[in-house]
């Protein structure tokens, strides 16, 4: 079953936080084109965006380019 999450990317030499997608292998689909932004309906979605962002700090940094962990 596909799915996402939050992942750090290497983008043109800088990080930030995008949307990361994956088939049904667990292969990266698809990135986000650009670093998403913390929103949310209220406070509690806000920490929710963020619980979830901080969560996934601890995995391996993705290149923009080539879709693959470099670190």
């Amino acid at each position: 079953m596909s799915y996402w999450n939050y992942r750090v990317v290497n983008k043109d030499g800088y990080f930030g936080i995008h949307e990361c997608h994956y088939d049904d292998d667990g292969q990266v689909q698809y990135l986000t084109e650009n670093a998403v932004d913390v929103i949310g309906d209220d406070v509690e979605g806000v920490k929710w965006v963020l619980h979830h962002m901080e969560a996934n700090l601890a995995l391996p940094v993705i290149n923009y380019e080539t879709m693959k962990e470099i670190g």
